[in-house]
């Protein structure tokens, strides 16, 4: 990749030309994901200097996901803007899964954010397991954060609060 290219009409480079971070879509590699960012690079009086351009790297997210477990059985994982996951965790899906049609993600990708009790959803997650979830897209990146964690695991934990709550 040391070799010199004509960028004078790549979408990166144009995007922050004109002022504009720009994150490209996420390609898939042996060694995980990686996607290409650019943006303008100005002095103190805002004058553009040059357009910065990288290869990221996304295992250091990638980690953080596999390592976010909540109740011991639920999960979080990232989408791409084609469904598509980039990373997550032990119990979660499966990198480079294709996950496009599967719950909330069409929506959550579409803009559509299911947070808070009253935005909660339910549906047969990628294993045909019934989950609770929530979902935020990330508009900066296009991307979809999806959060899950099984029905019988979430109904039992709520069911014994409110054995609890009658005692009392």
């Amino acid at each position: 990749d040391s070799e010199l290219r004509d960028l004078r009409n790549d979408p990166a480079f144009l995007s922050a030309k004109s002022g504009n971070n720009y994150v490209g879509p996420v390609f898939f590699t042996l060694n995980g994901p990686e996607v290409f960012v650019a943006s303008l690079v100005t002095n103190k009086s805002g004058y553009p200097l040059q357009v910065a351009m990288a290869k990221v790297k996304m295992s250091g997210m990638q980690d953080i996901l596999e390592n976010a477990i909540f109740a011991d059985t639920g999960y979080l994982y990232l989408v791409d803007g084609k469904g598509v996951v980039i990373g997550g965790g032990a119990n979660g899906p499966k990198y480079q899964s294709d996950l496009s049609k599967t719950g909330i993600i069409p929506p959550v990708l579409g803009g559509q954010n299911f947070s808070r009790p009253e935005g909660q959803r339910r549906y047969d997650n990628f294993a045909g397991v019934s989950v609770v979830a929530a979902g935020k897209f990330l508009p900066d990146y296009g991307w979809g954060l999806i959060a899950e964690w099984p029905a019988s695991d979430a109904d039992a934990i709520v069911g014994g609060l409110a054995k609890r709550s009658a005692v009392i």
